[in-house]
């Protein structure tokens, strides 16, 4: 069966099988709108019919699965802002420990005296702070796109999964989340962290722009 939002066009193909009995309503995972479940062989509209107080709501998922909006239970913010705490610790101590690398190769260029010399260590110096940056990158996008969690997001037990709250997110989607997703997060003065906190699905703005969502795998 074809599940198309009629308010935002997302659309997946879902087997009749998945959807749970007695399901009245879909709950679209992209833009939260609910709307009627189109007529099955398996199902007549009467049965279907009803105020969704009544059957309730299922929510169509990213990936061939329908599963209800309860079993997926979002991260919030305070959890998600201590796993970037813990990120940012790990992160700039080993940025601070390159750093001091490429300075002592620094130095000991410096030491050498001469006009080139200094060149090339100016040079060293640079490709040190470039590479911490690199290494930044590195992480959020590589262990992201890897199984959806950092080494924060892991001690605090939650992950990055795709709009169906379960299937792992690829490096490219990984990236446009990490990169460019999270700058436009910054610049608008934070506001797009902050809106973790005030989403039905706990969605920030990268989120939204990648297409993911964060979720709790276990009780920290």
């Amino acid at each position: 069966m074809l599940l198309r939002c009629p308010a935002c066009g997302f659309s997946r193909e879902v087997p009749e099988e998945r959807i749970p009995a007695g399901t009245r309503r879909i709950r679209c995972p992209k833009c939260a709108e609910t709307f009627e479940l189109p007529a099955t062989d398996s199902q007549e509209a009467p049965e279907r019919s009803g105020s969704i107080a009544a059957a309730g709501d299922a929510e169509f998922a990213a990936q061939p699965t329908v599963a209800a909006e309860a079993a997926v239970r979002y991260a919030g913010f305070w959890i998600r802002f201590v796993a970037s705490i813990i990120d940012s610790f790990l992160v700039t101590g080993l940025q601070l420990l390159l750093v001091l690398v490429f300075g002592f190769a620094t130095g000991a260029l410096m030491n050498l005296g001469g006009y080139g010399e200094n060149q090339i260590a100016g040079a060293v110096g640079i490709t040190g702070q470039l590479f911490a940056l690199v290494f930044a990158i590195f992480y959020y996008v590589f262990l992201t796109g890897y199984n959806g969690q950092t080494l924060g997001k892991k001690v605090m037990g939650i992950r990055v999964t795709d709009l169906d709250g379960s299937s792992r997110v690829g490096y490219g989607q990984a990236f446009i989340r990490e990169v460019p997703g999270k700058f436009i997060s910054t610049v608008l003065l934070g506001i797009g962290y902050l809106m973790v906190a005030f989403t039905r699905n706990k969605q920030g703005l990268h989120d939204r722009i990648a297409g993911t969502l964060v979720i709790r795998v276990r009780r920290p």
